[in-house]
């Protein structure tokens, strides 16, 4: 059942809150969180046609969000199931009320700090807000005293959040094609040194400011272009236009573009980010240009976003000095290997920090909604010829997963390109990390993993492997029941071609039990292991598990100096390690494709140390676990079977 939420805009005019409402309702509708979401917009502008392509647009514009009207629409909404609602900006506060009185759960999103609260008479918002509202989420702790103190409460509900980036960059096309695209839509010199400011051409913003620090630096650099990107407040332009007029002769390197949408590859192909605001909490063109590596400068005490120079990601001045961020600026442009080391920080805090649906994520749960948190890691060496199934299977699952980190271990294939390729934009968080030597180990990948991953539950999904769309929805049910750590489904087994070689693993586990595996089951996961484990591995291929996270690299941690001595019984010994902590579940749906390659680790020399180690299993399941003697039986006609064929 996709949940059904409202989402609300206080307008649609082309400013960075309503892209960030705009960009909400595509994430929350899109394939990663899969949600009905009910856009309600409370005023005029443009983006309108974008608000109704991205969800169900309901038009207050004109309404008194307090009224009959809006009264009327907030009961429908609850009516048709809507329950919970994201209120952004304090300026929906008065609509945040109406929605609340009607028993829809609340958060507010919240971006203005008190100077705008101030300036644009928002305090019967703010108080509705800080009354009425399940949860408050500000982009910075800065953002959140400055609105208790303005509203006089909400403290005790309120969450630090920043809203990541949800317009990310093209990191794949060559920064030097960025660079010329850029100075030939500006009609600028190939060698000219461009620094950027973006946002509504104000007084908040310090477009005065951008223009005084332009005019100092354009006064000893002839290659420099300050350029600003935003329309434009009357009394700033007219101020700004008196500043240009006493210095004719640099003017003209100062350029105004007006409002622009389509900047992304500007970022890329400029040398420097000017954030010349007086007061901003933390501007989507600041997380635009960071994930664009852009080395940035801006004001002390500006806003929430100068923690962030505490990682190297930014450079800070004296606040309103627009001498010294002139001077700041001039110095990265002059610098190659600070400007280097800079664009590397932010686009690390970028990566690490500023996922934009992972941000869409935690302001469901402040609702309490609740959609899975499925990180899939996909071990990767030399299968390139196998990705473009494994992943499109993958991104194909009938529940959105949450993120994709795909782990090759230095192949000498195309694997890694490959991977690009395939998942270049898709609407999932992914991480692809390359090794530059090779592990030598599968589990070292899997522990790698574990450490990147984020989400509760973890498929290991190796790259040869396939799946049915169903698996996930199928292995994850099971983790309803309280104290299951690992749920896996039958296998069917296909040959390098893809060809189906064996419909599933039954012969395989009717030695421990002809039945047992025919029908769906949850187990105590110590009877399971004294039951399946002491005798074989009755989970053949890691493909089919989807874990508890944290149980998983608890066992992990647990067993870790033993699994590098096993060579193909190592996931036994980890499963063992794991079920002696939680229950086990299985489905005997085949939805899982295990790839048997000809070199079968059962033939040839290997043989003798596949029984050794299956016996040495044995053995420790019986010392750690005691077995009957009916199970010490069936174990050892197993090996016995397993030695026959070498002695023939």
């Amino acid at each position: 059942v996709r949940p059904r939420v409202i989402l609300v805009s206080h307008d649609a005019h082309p400013h960075g809150a309503q892209f960030l409402a705009l960009a909400l309702a595509r994430t929350l509708g899109g394939p990663a969180l899969r949600c009905e979401v009910h856009l309600v917009c409370l005023g005029d502008g443009p983006l309108k046609e974008e608000f109704s392509r991205a969800a169900h647009l309901h038009d207050l514009a004109g309404a008194d969000p307090e009224g009959p009207v809006a009264q009327a629409l907030a009961r429908e909404l609850h009516a048709r199931g809507a329950r919970t609602a994201l209120v952004n900006t304090a300026v929906a506060g008065r609509f945040l009320r109406t929605l609340a009185r009607a028993g829809v759960r609340c958060t507010a999103l919240i971006h203005e700090l008190r100077g705008v609260l101030e300036q644009y008479g928002l305090g019967e918002h703010a108080r509705a807000i800080a009354t009425e509202a399940d949860r408050i989420v500000c982009p910075a702790q800065a953002v959140a005293d400055s609105f208790v103190g303005f509203a006089g409460g909400g403290d005790d509900r309120m969450s630090i959040r920043p809203q990541g980036v949800f317009r990310p960059a093209d990191r794949k096309t060559p920064v030097a094609v960025q660079r010329a695209r850029l100075r030939e839509e500006l009609g600028l010199p190939a060698a000219a040194r461009i620094v950027m400011g973006v946002g509504y051409g104000d007084r908040r913003k310090g477009v005065d400011l951008f223009v005084a620090a332009a005019l100092r630096s354009l006064a000893r650099h002839p290659d420099r272009h300050w350029v600003w990107v935003g329309h434009w407040e009357a009394q700033a332009r007219a101020q700004v236009d008196a500043m240009l007029a006493t210095h004719p002769a640099l003017g003209g390197r100062i350029l105004f573009t007006g409002l622009k949408t389509d900047i992304l590859h500007w970022y890329l192909g400029a040398d420097a980010y000017a954030l010349t605001s007086r007061e901003d909490p933390f501007p989507s063109a600041l997380l635009e240009a960071l994930d664009a590596g852009l080395p940035t400068v801006a004001f002390e005490g500006a806003g929430g976003f100068t923690g962030l120079a505490e990682r190297g990601a930014l450079r800070l001045v004296p606040h309103g000095d627009a001498d010294a961020l002139a001077d700041a600026v001039d110095a990265l442009c002059d610098d190659p290997a600070s400007s280097a080391a800079m664009s590397a920080a932010a686009r690390g805090v970028i990566d690490t920090d500023f996922s934009f649906r992972a941000y869409a994520r935690f302001l469901l749960e402040t609702l309490g909604v609740q959609r899975p948190r499925v990180s899939v890691i996909v071990p990767n060496y030399n299968y390139a010829r196998y990705l473009d199934g494994r992943l499109s299977g993958i991104l194909a699952q009938t529940v959105p997963i949450h993120e994709l980190i795909f782990l090759d271990d230095c192949s000498n294939d195309d694997s890694v390109e490959r991977a690009r390729a395939l998942l270049a934009g898709v609407d999932v968080d992914v991480r692809i990390m390359r090794n530059e030597v090779n592990s030598g180990s599968v589990f070292a990948q899997w522990r790698k993993g574990l450490e990147m991953a984020t989400g509760d539950h973890v498929w290991i999904a190796e790259a040869d492997d396939e799946s049915e769309p169903a698996f996930l929805e199928t292995a994850l049910r099971a983790f309803t029941t309280p104290g299951v750590v690992m749920s896996y489904c039958q296998s069917r087994m296909i040959d390098a071609a893809g060809n189906v070689i064996g419909s599933d693993y039954g012969d395989y586990v009717a030695r421990v039990d002809p039945r047992h595996w025919l029908s769906h089951f949850i187990a105590d996961g110590a009877d399971e292991i004294r039951h399946a484990f002491s005798v074989l591995n009755p989970v053949p291929n890691v493909s089919a598990v989807v874990f508890r996270r944290d149980m998983l690299s608890d066992a992990m941690t647990a067993c870790d100096g033993e699994l590098n001595r096993f060579r193909v019984a190592g996931d036994w010994r980890l499963y063992v390690e794991l079920l002696q902590n939680g229950a086990i579940a299985f489905d005997p749906a085949p939805l899982n494709r295990h790839r048997r390659h000809d070199r079968s680790v059962t033939l040839g020399g290997r043989r003798d140390a596949l029984i050794a180690e299956i016996a040495q299993m044995q053995r420790l399941v019986a010392e750690r676990f005691g077995v009957t003697g009916e199970t010490s039986a069936i174990a050892s006609a197993y090996l016995d079977e397993l030695r026959r064929p070498a002695q023939a």
